[in-house]
């Protein structure tokens, strides 16, 4: 179980099968594998030795599955860093995880000068005593690595490089380290999630060999099948669902950027997409668009959501558009990320999440402690291969965090009569109002369901009378954008009216803001903190 054999295994079973399609180039396994051969060499020439951390500072390029794959090979540690976050964040998180070397895109070149100058640790692991001078004050470019700052495995030749005669420890290593993923800091300073060989290797075998298989019939992501990077790669969701879980079984990758809604419809014909991973954002935009556009990517049949709740409207018109069900699905970083999805001929229960996949275990527990049965609210505890290793350089946070083996998620669900989990909200932003529990996502689901709003968003804010306000925040649809900006128009005083009619008193939120977009984080989810400081600006109705 090293990560690393993921790549070694398809270059191996799957030589001249294509692994990356990209601008109108393919690039068959053998190709791939020839470059990351290049790239293990020159991280090692740098310097980098069993256990060093690798920072990588690229988007969603074939450049990053070279780095990624060339650094496991190198038996370094992978810290990928989202480009999206400002100096100061990469500055903090490199220096958190003493990382030995970063390699960067061409395009962040200027930053990664600037980035390196900054950081206040250079450490080696091997006496962990600071350097003079820094390999990060030199970072590797990536074109320096795999000839362009996109990969042009081209110049590997079919046949070159010996393969077989290259043999990854995969015993020892399986419960070591592979990669650190930096939460996002919603909870407080972001913390390095330590994840296994093991944890991601058995994750993307579950992407690969469970997720669209059902009891009587197989389906298998192997040559054949493309997936389309259109989260970043730079999180556990894109990295186990698209670059690690495609080419678990040798199908093929195919990039996009960031995510722009009628290109990646464009993308998905041109690149004969057959597996689409997203969040619920996403989905909202391509049924958008796809109501104007008559795009319809033919070989689309796979397409999962995760990171939030999607809408049941949405879910149910992306299946009319085209002609392919979302799977709804449920995990943390800490758990690698996946921890339960739909089958694939299950999808019909909107707002379930599934059953836990296999070799994970999950319960419901009460603010005492106690497991809680069938239908019953509780905090998801998540138990198996999948849950991580530590919070890197964390033993307090990650004693908190793990108790005999048990992960605790900060997630509230319930389980049906079938076994199968639903999300109720994140602990923390359970609104308690007049000693009430008010659970956003109730709410939310109230407020998608009216034919007015676009989307919507509940944050709780600090209150002297109730200890806490219901603050709404909603988008409207296009036909009523007109009247957006005045909140004693028609449109919002309906939105009052049905809201108060599906909810109980104490649920019915203080104040109903309309934006002309809600604010997202960088994997498209709507960031809560920014409408929390919004919502401490506003005067209830």
């Amino acid at each position: 179980m090293n990560l690393g054999e993921i790549l070694l295994q398809a270059a191996n079973q799957h030589p001249d099968a294509c692994a990356i399609r990209f601008q109108g180039r393919r690039h068959s396994f053998r190709a791939v594998a020839g470059c990351v051969q290049e790239c293990t060499q020159k991280i090692q020439d740098q310097g980098v030795v069993k256990g060093d951390r690798v920072a990588l500072l690229i988007s969603n390029v074939p450049a990053f599955p070279v780095a990624y794959f060339a650094t496991l090979w190198a038996e370094a540690i992978i810290v990928p860093v989202n480009p999206l976050l400002s100096d100061s964040e990469v500055v903090r998180l490199l220096d958190d995880c003493q990382a030995k070397l970063l390699i960067v895109e061409d395009q962040f070149l200027e930053r990664s000068q600037n980035i390196g100058q900054r950081c206040q640790s250079k450490y080696s692991l091997n006496d962990s005593r600071p350097h003079e001078t820094s390999l990060l004050e030199n970072p590797v470019k990536v074109e320096s690595i795999a000839a362009d700052p996109v990969v042009d495995c081209t110049g590997v030749k079919e046949g070159e490089g010996d393969l077989k005669g290259l043999e990854l420890d995969s015993g020892r290593v399986a419960e070591e380290t592979a990669v650190i993923l930096y939460t996002s800091g919603s909870t407080g300073r972001p913390k390095g999630v330590e994840l296994t060989h093991s944890n991601l290797w058995l994750n993307a075998k579950s992407v690969s060999e469970e997720k669209f298989s059902t009891p009587e019939m197989s389906n298998v992501l192997g040559p054949g099948h493309v997936g389309l990077a259109a989260i970043p790669l730079s999180h556990a969701f894109g990295q186990s669902n698209l670059q690690n879980g495609i080419w678990f079984g040798g199908g093929a990758m195919a990039f996009q950027q960031r995510f722009e809604t009628q290109q990646t419809l464009e993308l998905m014909k041109q690149e004969k997409v057959t597996f689409f991973a997203g969040v619920p954002t996403m989905y909202f935009e391509l049924v958008r668009i796809g109501r104007q556009l008559d795009i319809r990517p033919e070989y689309l049949k796979y397409c999962v959501c995760g990171g939030a709740a999607v809408s049941p409207a949405i879910k149910q018109e992306f299946e009319q558009l085209f002609g392919v069900r979302i799977q709804e699905s449920y995990g943390l970083t800490e758990t690698s990320p996946m921890v339960s999805c739909q089958r694939i001929d299950r999808t019909q229960k909107s707002g379930c999440v599934g059953a836990p996949i296999e070799g994970v275990n999950i319960r419901l527990v009460d603010d005492k402690g106690i497991i809680v049965g069938q239908g019953t609210v509780g905090e998801i505890h998540v138990q198996g291969h999948n849950v991580f290793r530590g919070y890197y350089k964390r033993p307090q946070e990650t004693k908190e965090a793990i108790s005999d083996g048990w992960f605790r998620t900060g997630d509230l669900g319930k389980l049906d009569e079938d076994g199968e989990l639903w999300i109720v909200d994140r602990l923390k932003e359970v609104i308690n109002r007049g000693g009430y529990q008010i659970y956003p996502r109730e709410i939310e689901n109230v407020l998608h369901a009216l034919p007015e709003v676009e989307a919507a968003a509940v944050v709780g804010i600090a209150d002297a009378k109730y200890g806490e306000q219901v603050i709404a925040f909603v988008t409207l649809t296009a036909a009523d954008s007109p009247n957006t900006r005045d909140p004693s128009s028609s449109v919002i005083a309906k939105i009052v009216t049905d809201c108060k009619k599906k909810l109980a008193a104490y649920k019915f939120p203080d104040h109903i803001s309309v934006l002309e977009e809600l604010p997202k984080g960088s994997t498209g989810k709507i960031d809560k903190i920014q409408l929390r400081k919004q919502a401490g600006q506003l005067k209830p109705h």
